[in-house]
């Protein structure tokens, strides 16, 4: 209750006088940096081609053992759709038809660009959040397109420009379904043509927060006390922040992290779920630097999920002198 009592004039600001929204650019690299993970590279007489990750190989009969491209064996059950280098194998075929196409594959003869040699993303990530992962190419000066793909499912390519040490912003959006204790993202370079490099592997662990209707995901880069807040539509609609969790109309925010800059192993997002019948109407979000916890820019990402889809991101940062001051509306949604 200490730290919310600071903040009631900012909830006044924010509620009522509706602050000129202020999202800006993220144009900071100092993105918390862990341990890399390479993706490991296997290959099947049954798999596909790389880039998209290809075809998977017919499903039974001499569907062949897979990972080994010269040895066929008879099989009476469906074999499953192979890798490229570095890829994730596709789904079993039935009888003679073909495997589900595997994810993003490594290497191909016909790749002529450089290869990535490091990632660097969060810690921990969250169903329904949109996340930036670095990339590092040493000595990229050009814009590069990439292959992301989480859990194997592959996304949208993503175009990036890199920074003056060739690191590479590009973000990704977990899942609002995603289940289990991690998150596997997968990043691949593509050439002019749209052959495919070296696939490499990051891992995040998943922090599991609420889901339906409407969920409203705050994530950022830095271990320091970042604040969500939602106000609701019309003249009754309550504000959601850690100074009102739950609102009358079933809101609820359900993870509040680093308060008073006590972090949580890593844990950088804030989330807020209605779980049935979000009101509709008009939305404002906010976002509010509580307290400067480290002295290096803060660079965050709202997402705003509609019945399981993406409706909405904003993005901006906040550097450390900026702490303390009022709740910044980032953006504004409607449902309809």
């Amino acid at each position: 209750m200490i730290k919310h009592w600071a903040k009631l004039s900012c909830l006044v600001a924010f509620g009522h006088i509706l602050a000129v929204a202020c999202t800006t650019e993220n144009d900071d690299d100092d993105g918390a940096t862990t341990t890399t993970s390479t993706g490991t590279t296997t290959t099947s007489n049954s798999g596909g081609t790389g880039g998209d990750g290809g075809t998977g190989g017919n499903g039974g009969g001499n569907g062949g053992s897979a990972g080994d491209p010269t040895t066929t064996t008879s099989s009476t059950t469906a074999a499953n759709g192979g890798t490229s280098s570095g890829g994730t194998a596709g789904g079993a075929g039935d009888g003679n038809e073909a495997g589900t196409a595997g994810a993003a594959g490594g290497s191909t003869d016909g790749y002529d660009g450089d290869e990535i040699n490091e990632l660097a993303g969060p810690e921990t990530v969250t169903n329904g959040g949109t996340f930036t992962i670095q990339a590092t190419i040493p000595g990229a000066d050009d814009e590069q397109t990439f292959s992301v793909a989480v859990n194997g499912e592959a996304g949208e390519n993503v175009t990036a420009t890199p920074n003056d040490d060739g690191v590479f912003d590009i973000t990704f959006t977990v899942p609002d379904d995603a289940d289990g204790d991690t998150v596997i993202i997968s990043i691949t370079p593509l050439d002019s043509d749209g052959d495919a490099g070296l696939t490499r592997d990051f891992d995040s662990e998943l922090v599991k927060t609420g889901t339906g209707d409407l969920k409203v995901t705050l994530s950022f880069d830095q271990g320091t006390d970042l604040d969500l807040y939602l106000l609701e539509p019309g003249d009754d609609g309550e504000q959601i922040s850690f100074d009102n969790p739950t609102s009358a109309a079933g809101g609820e925010l359900d993870l509040d992290s680093n308060p008073e800059c006590s972090p949580v192993d890593g844990v950088n997002i804030e989330n807020i779920f209605y779980s049935a019948d979000a009101p509709t109407g008009r939305y404002l979000v906010g976002v509010d630097y509580y307290q400067a916890c480290v002295e290096a820019t803060v660079n965050y990402t709202v997402t705003v999920t509609v019945e399981g889809e993406v409706q909405e991101t904003f993005t901006g940062s906040f550097t450390a002198d900026q702490a303390g001051g009022e709740v910044r509306t980032v953006g504004e949604f409607t449902i309809e």
